[in-house]
């Protein structure tokens, strides 16, 4: 099952900092394929 999520750049900034935490898991996912991320063209 896909999941479609909204990531925010706290998330992105917060996963660099730390793997290991919660928003490390959900760009894990990411690269998993299991969450496609929803982003808005400036956070890109």
């Amino acid at each position: 099952m896909k999941y479609y999520a909204v990531i925010d750049t706290n998330v992105l900034v917060s996963a660099m900092i730390k793997w290991d935490s919660a928003p490390g898991s959900v760009i894990a996912l990411i690269f998993s394929g299991t969450i496609v991320p929803l982003l808005n063209e400036r956070i890109i």
